[in-house]
């Protein structure tokens, strides 16, 4: 599957390149030309994931951010507050919001914060960004044709479980840094999905960026 209208710039920080620009989670953006956003997806409070420098950088008088009523009010844009099980239309985009939390509820995501995961569907393209989740029942709901998946760290899940459950056309993973310890993550996702025939693909950091 050509994944060309994707960006990734680390973490958990995403462009899909449309007719519209939509950003998921900017954070740490390269020193490099960006087009301005139309749409930004704000997944949960953490600073990694909800940055207004790095909004501020991408947006325009008539960006729209999208995400938890709690984490929009720093934004001073146009705002569509969205909740956990919701869909909405944003600028002719079907958008649903999927929960992403921690199971356990004993880490740094209790569902109680209302963390997001997002399924937009871009054209006859379905994208789920799963947000900062663990391995949650909700995920035997989800269908889509790409998945981003975090992986590694203790406050994300084992990704290829995810991958195997929500049975996208690719899956890729997100959210793991440079160190021995990430890459070993994102090796052990490699080899799992593949020994159970899951598609998956790695993506290159567009621009330069640091360690997330």
């Amino acid at each position: 599957m050509d994944l060309r209208f994707l960006d990734w710039f680390g973490h958990a920080s995403f462009l899909i390149k449309n007719e519209q620009h939509l950003y998921f989670d900017p954070w740490d953006l390269p020193d490099v030309s960006l087009p301005e956003a139309d749409i930004v997806f704000i997944t949960h409070d953490h600073p990694k994931h909800s940055s207004l420098p790095d909004v501020r950088r991408i947006a325009k008088i008539d960006t729209i951010v999208v995400g938890p009523k709690s984490c929009l009010r720093k934004f001073m844009l146009n705002q569509v507050p969205i909740s956990p099980d919701q869909t909405k239309d944003v600028l002719g985009y079907s958008i649903r919001a999927v929960p992403a939390y921690d199971p356990d509820d004993g880490r740094a995501h209790p569902r109680s914060n209302n963390g997001l995961g997002y399924i937009v569907q871009v054209g006859q393209t379905s994208v789920y960004h799963a947000g900062d989740t663990g391995l949650i029942p909700e995920f035997d709901r989800v269908r889509a044709d790409v998945a981003l998946i975090p992986v590694g760290g203790e406050d994300t899940m084992d990704a290829a479980d995810a991958a195997k459950r929500i049975k996208a056309r690719i899956t890729v993973p997100m959210h793991y840094d440079d160190t021995a310890s990430g890459l070993e993550e994102v090796g052990k996702f490699m080899r799992f999905c593949t020994a159970a025939d899951v598609p998956w693909e790695i993506l290159q950091r567009t621009g330069r960026s640091k360690e997330p």
